[in-house]
């Protein structure tokens, strides 16, 4: 009688293995769009932390704008071909009534696109500035040659672009040559400045992208700001300035007890006063002719037309006001860290951010108060505000960061800052 191995009973009862299908074509296709979707996650954020660390080089932060700029493709969808908006407008108005608000539609669609594409391209630009201060040129109109081909830009759009890279440049090779002239810390100073500073004097020079970084106590900041031999204490962190040469150069302040503190987060908010410059020498030149109007208004004995002729006068003077509040909005906005209050310009202290004070009571007229109150005081703290809320909504409703709510803005003064940004919310809808 033969004996049989016993089996268990959990084997005999084991279920056969299953086999795993094998996924189709169209299946195995959404899988490996998946995994690369995961890996182009993984290694943007790792991209991203690199850059918010300061830890990012030239070749990777190029990987992370190629990331970013075909995202940016899907958000804002491409124009086909080259759009100029002031040719479009008046192609626009030429058109029969019943085709024009189709074309009013996508040319608003196509302005609020290219915008939105420039200031993408804009940060693009400062970033790689950031990450390299002498980037090659051509690295920098690669991206807007990249960008010109996707959203239109204009000749004329490209060359402006081009001049303000130019302009950087100037100033990056001034601030290069000024320090390798002057070696010396207090012959710089001197230098720049047009003061006779004492050489133990203590500074620290550092050189930014286009401007010379100097460090001191804020006595000796206060000289340097009010051009005076005798020491005020400078009450503000920080001022940006130039020589009389067109160097720029900030001067930040140490604290009095211990120099070696160097307040170097206000760097970046003198820096952007630097660059507001470069852009306000491109889109904020206008005549000015407040002379004209003053003598007209003195001149004038019509009491009827000498209150016009005042108005213009004031409101000249107070766009000049505007265009100092929002190079100082923009400064202070870039510093994402630190919340601000701004009241600083409606406060009627005298101070360096009371732009009017030397002209809200230049006469003791009723005329002149009356014209002084609506448009120096009540109109200006309106615009200002508007302009901050627009700022602001542009921000938090659009969905920018900092930097492009900045570049979407920059080129328009601030009284144009809420219709500018209502027409960009209205077409992310």
């Amino acid at each position: 009688m033969g004996f049989e191995t016993p089996t268990l009973p959990e084997v005999q009862n084991a279920p056969k293995p299953i086999e795993e299908p094998k996924p189709d074509g169209e299946t195995a296709g959404i899988v490996q769009k998946t995994r690369e979707r995961m890996l182009t996650f993984f290694e943007f954020n790792k991209l991203k932390l690199r850059e918010y660390f300061g830890k990012i080089d030239e070749e990777q932060l190029q990987s992370l704008l190629e990331l970013e700029f075909e995202q940016s493709k899907k958000d804002t969808p491409p124009i086909s071909d080259v759009f100029d908006p002031e040719a479009e407008l008046q192609n626009l108005r030429t058109l029969p009534r019943e085709q024009k608000r189709g074309a009013l539609t996508e040319f608003k669609s196509k302005l609020a696109r290219q915008r939105e594409a420039w200031a993408t391209c804009r940060t693009f630009l400062r970033r790689k500035i950031e990450v390299n201060h002498d980037v090659k040129k051509q690295d920098l109109m690669d991206w807007i040659d990249t960008f010109s081909d996707e959203y239109g830009f204009t000749d004329e759009q490209t060359q402006t672009a081009e001049d303000i890279i130019d302009d950087y440049y100037e100033n990056r090779q001034s601030v290069k040559e000024i320090r390798e002239q002057y070696p010396d810390d207090v012959d710089l100073v001197n230098e720049l400045s047009g003061q006779i500073i004492s050489k133990d004097t203590k500074f620290r020079i550092t050189i930014g992208p286009m401007s010379v970084n100097i460090y001191c106590d804020s006595f000796t900041a206060g000289r340097l700001f009010t051009q005076e031999s005798v020491p005020q204490e400078f009450k503000y962190p920080a001022f940006a300035s130039q020589s009389d040469t067109g160097i720029k150069y900030n001067v930040i302040t140490w604290g009095t007890s211990d120099f070696r503190k160097y307040r170097s987060d206000y760097v970046v908010h003198e820096d952007q006063h630097q660059e507001n410059k470069l852009f306000a020498q491109r889109f904020d030149v206008e005549q000015d002719d407040s002379l004209d109007l003053w003598n007209r208004y003195q001149n004038e004995q019509d009491p009827n037309i000498k209150r016009v002729q005042l108005e213009c006068y004031l409101r000249a003077k107070r766009d000049t006001a505007l265009a100092r509040a929002k190079d100082e909005l923009i400064a202070m906005k870039i510093e994402k860290k630190f919340p601000h209050s701004y009241d600083i310009w409606f406060k009627q202290d005298n101070s360096p951010y009371d732009y009017l004070s030397y002209l809200r009571d230049y006469k003791n007229t009723d005329l002149w108060k009356e014209c002084s109150q609506k448009l120096l005081v009540e109109e200006y703290r309106r615009i200002i505000e508007s302009a901050i809320t627009a700022f602001d909504q542009l921000k938090k409703k659009g969905g920018f960061s900092i930097d492009q709510t900045i570049a979407l803005l920059t080129d328009k003064p601030l009284t144009q800052w809420p219709k500018t940004a209502r027409r960009l919310l209205e077409e992310d809808k």
